[in-house]
């Protein structure tokens, strides 16, 4: 077997053409961000084709006039022309179109079912761990986790009406879990 010898700067050269070719290669201009998508469940277009689950990139986009942001990674959007709803997966600084696109937050035409299923969610248990272990659980606050814990489970519970399939199982994972704290810590939330 013949060991081939690069020169670091060879490596780094080659690494980079494969980044490349894999990576959408326009930058999006200021104040518009590319978008990872996956279509809602049951989504579908031209003639009630069902929609394959991509991913799906969008052109450089805005989302309700707004650059996105990672607060938006879940949420639910339509394009312009509202025929399609997708969750958003992921944000990219790069896109291989570079014209712009409008988005609008939407919710999913059939919504997600409920129940938490963590063997869907690979940081399920590294989550639970992490929040129980937070400040407020370890407050000397007589008011405290129980405030925390009750916010928490409000705001999970609003982020559940336009949650895509993805973020709608860790909401329901995550309310699972505060409901179990509530109980354990005797709040009245």
């Amino acid at each position: 077997m013949k060991i081939l010898q690069l020169k670091e700067s060879e490596l780094i050269r080659i690494v980079k053409s494969v980044i490349n070719e894999q990576t959408p290669t326009q930058t999006c201009p200021p104040g518009t961000m590319g978008l990872k998508m996956t279509p809602c469940p049951g989504t579908t277009y031209q003639g009630g084709i069902t929609m394959p689950y991509g991913p799906w990139y969008s052109t450089c986009a805005t989302l309700n006039g707004q650059i996105p942001t990672q607060a938006n990674i879940g949420d639910i959007v339509t394009g312009a022309a509202g025929q399609i709803t997708y969750e958003i997966l992921d944000l990219l600084h790069r896109n291989p179109t570079n014209p712009t696109s409008q988005w609008q937050s939407s919710t999913c035409p059939t919504p997600p079912t409920g129940g938490c299923d963590a063997t869907a969610w690979s940081g399920y248990n590294t989550w639970v761990q992490n929040w129980t272990n937070s400040g407020p659980f370890n407050n000397q606050n007589p008011k405290q986790p129980c405030t925390h814990i009750c916010n928490q489970i409000n705001t999970w519970t609003n982020k559940l009406t336009n949650a895509g399939t993805t973020q709608a199982n860790q909401l329901n994972c995550k309310l699972d879990e505060g409901n179990n704290q509530s109980q354990i810590h005797g709040c009245n939330c």
